[in-house]
């Protein structure tokens, strides 16, 4: 609770407006209310949040005019016309989708009765805002149809940095709950005051301190990560409190508006001015912090999509930076970009990713990255040069997935041994790095998945035991494990890089299993003499 000995029975009043009562329930008149005023200062008073890019728009809309709601073809003028993109969890199975054989059907009426909870909630919101228009993903994109899910896909960033609203149903967990009449959730009390004239008392209603939305249902799903940050304007219906994220403004119910830089810091909204004042030189660790960590902590229904659910976000990144993308990872910063680290270890996709992308483990999974990247430790030395890529889409979407990835570069390449250590939970946890010649325990592992230990194939044609990723590990990870070490950057407290295996696919090339860090930097002195720069191919 909150005290001050210096408030005075008339200051009563006006430090309890702060703390109002929030509807019980979001369908709420006064709910609505609130949002028009959000939505109308913005649009009237807020110059950045007005910002358009010219791209394409939707090919398709949500027309709500009159009493039939139908899809309705966005002429081409219009795409840079008034709409409403609703962010939603499809749930189990999205039962509403328009096909090849109902996009006939659909053109002419789609019946309210057959539209899950959370549309209606959406189309009712959209109205009273006085838009006549929305988008909804299931509804607007032919989804039997590969060539035109493939083509609004690839403008995901298009359709939601466009939008003039895009209306969040967080509470929801499948399109069949909607978020406008469930209760919210509350912690309520009653408190009794003694002052002057009598007693009083007022009831007192609990709520998060933090306004970070992560346990939120839309908040774990992959594909909703893009839909918020490309958004210019973000109309959240959480389970607690409804919310507003624009470029200039962050307000909730429970607080009013302007709330402060602390709480703004922590969301992954307010995400869109943050990327208009990030330097070119900070773009890639903006990247890495607000878009590769968090979206790696959802989850998606198909894994395939891994790619495609983060293209928008890239594709924004390109327009304002121009960067060269690269399966999850800029060119611009490869370097530093190849040092994430899985803690504890992952699993393969099922996909094609290249080995050195975050891409190539299952969603979800904890992604971070070596802290001397994102700190402000200084760097003595870059250890790797000559770097060069070549990453094939396979797709017409650049941003989406790829058919091979390949890094070229110059450096050294270290033969180590790797040693589970005893812990049965997490055998790489506590692992030990060693070398025929020198020390090097006190470097730190992270291994990326569970390992295996294979024969390679060489360019002589002969064979040698090598270590890679595999899917389970094996029953006693005991013993050694070949690998082999390319240090990629020195600081004053030692040198962090890759960790190796030779790849059993394409001969001569390497393959990420892990990263290492703390390697003794005079250890790496020593070491460094007895080896040879080398052409070396990741894959």
């Amino acid at each position: 609770m909150y005290s001050d000995t210096n408030t005075t029975d008339s200051d009563l009043p006006s430090l309890l407006e702060r703390y109002k009562p929030v509807p019980q329930h979001a369908i709420d008149p006064a709910c609505l209310s609130l949002a028009k005023q959000w939505l109308s200062t913005c649009l009237n008073g807020h110059q950045q949040c007005d910002k358009r890019f010219d791209t394409a728009g939707p090919s398709r809309l949500i027309d709500l005019r009159g009493d039939v709601i139908k899809l309705a073809l966005a002429p081409e003028e219009s795409t840079q016309g008034s709409y409403v993109a609703l962010s939603h969890c499809w749930g189990g199975s999205q039962s509403l989708q328009t096909t090849l054989a109902s996009l006939a059907s659909f053109q002419e009426r789609i019946s309210p009765n057959d539209l899950p909870q959370t549309f209606l909630d959406a189309i009712y919101v959209t109205r009273a805002l006085g838009f006549s228009h929305i988008w909804i993903d299931s509804l607007c994109i032919i989804q039997d149809d590969a060539s035109d899910w493939e083509q609004q896909s690839s403008i995901m960033a298009s359709i939601y940095s466009n939008a003039d609203l895009v209306l969040a149903g967080v509470a929801a967990g499948s399109a069949d709950e909607g978020f406008l009449r469930k209760p919210r959730q509350s912690c309520e009390g009653i408190v009794n005051l003694s002052v002057r004239g009598g007693e009083s008392s007022f009831v007192y209603r609990v709520v998060p301190d933090s306004h970070d939305f992560i346990e939120e249902p839309l908040y774990k799903r992959g594909w909703t990560l893009q839909e918020r940050l490309c958004a210019r304007r973000f109309l959240a219906y959480g389970n607690w409190e409804m919310s507003w994220e624009c470029k200039e403004c962050s307000c909730c119910e429970y607080h009013g508006n302007n709330l402060d830089s602390d709480s703004i810091s922590q969301q992954e909204g307010s995400f869109g001015a943050r990327m208009e004042t990030t330097s070119p030189q900070d773009f890639a660790q903006l990247w890495g912090t607000r878009v590769v960590y968090p979206y790696c902590r959802r989850s998606l229904t198909k894994a395939t999509d891994t790619p495609v659910a983060i293209s928008a976000l890239a594709a924004r990144f390109h327009s304002q930076f121009q960067g060269t993308y690269l399966a999850g990872l800029w060119k611009e910063d490869l370097c530093k970009a190849l040092l994430w680290f899985s803690k504890p270890p992952g699993r393969p996709s099922s996909f094609f990713a290249p080995t050195w992308s975050w891409m190539s483990l299952q969603l979800p999974h904890e992604i971070d990255y070596d802290p001397t990247v994102t700190s402000n430790h200084v760097l003595e030395e870059t250890l790797v040069f000559n770097v060069q890529t070549e990453v094939t889409p396979s797709t017409t979407n650049p941003y989406g997935p790829v058919s091979s990835g390949t890094i070229r570069l110059a450096g050294i390449l270290i033969s180590a041994s790797l040693e589970a250590g005893r812990s049965p939970a997490d055998p790489w946890e506590d692992a030990k790095m060693s070398t025929l010649r020198y020390n090097i325990s006190s470097a730190i592992s992270y291994i990326d998945t569970p390992i295996v230990r294979v024969d390679a194939r060489l360019m002589n044609g002969t064979e040698e035991s090598t270590t890679k990723r595999a899917a389970r590990q094996e029953e006693n990870p005991g013993g050694a494990y070949p690998v082999t070490l390319l240090p990629i950057f020195r600081y004053s407290w030692g040198v962090t890089g890759l960790l190796l295996g030779r790849s059993v696919t394409c001969v001569g090339a390497y393959e990420r299993i892990g990263m290492f860090d703390y390697l003794s930097g005079s250890t790496f002195d020593s070491m460094r003499k007895d080896y040879e720069v080398c052409d070396v191919t990741l894959v």
